[in-house]
């Protein structure tokens, strides 16, 4: 019998850039899509939790796997992979952190069912975003920034992931 193949010309397929192109190499792509959250690294196509290795003992580890699977939709068939950042995070957190990743995950699948290939679907965000997704929280007062530029960045992800700071900043 004959195998049908994997793959044809012209089809479109959605890859993650992992490295850009540098000199006369083309850019390194993959299929295998991760996107980073706060606390945790969204793995849409792959069905298991892992830890960061930089995380404290086996046990450790193990427990922060147990929880994160707990907290995990039934309905969810992607993975994630703990950051270390996520060691000391309470139950809330990480279910924000899940919830967020995978909203995130929509927006992309959404995006690429209505674009002509090739297209940028989904870029990593803005440093000022970043920051604001990594380090502000509950317990941030404020947010000081200088830049209007910057400003109009972070209240727009502000808006649209984490209203309670958009008063902060």
């Amino acid at each position: 019998t004959c195998a049908l193949p994997i793959l044809f010309e012209g089809q479109p397929l959605l890859v993650q850039v992992i490295k850009d192109p540098l000199g006369t190499k083309g850019a390194r792509l993959s299929t295998q899509v991760s996107i980073a959250g706060r606390l945790l690294v969204y793995l849409p196509h792959e069905p298991h939790v892992g830890v960061s290795q930089k995380i404290g003992g086996e046990t450790d580890r193990e427990s922060l796997r147990k929880r994160v699977q707990q907290l995990i939709p039934a309905d969810e068939k992607g993975g994630f992979i703990v950051r270390t950042l996520a060691e000391d995070a309470s139950g809330d957190e990480l279910a924000a952190d899940i919830a967020y990743l995978r909203r995130r995950w929509q927006q992309i699948l959404e995006v690429s069912r209505t674009c002509t290939a090739p297209s940028l679907i989904y870029q990593e965000l803005a440093l000022t975003q970043r920051v604001l997704r990594d380090f502000a929280g509950e317990a941030t007062g404020s947010v000081l920034v200088d830049s209007p530029e910057a400003f109009a960045q972070m209240q727009e992800f502000a808006n649209a992931w984490m209203p309670a700071m958009l008063k902060r900043l």
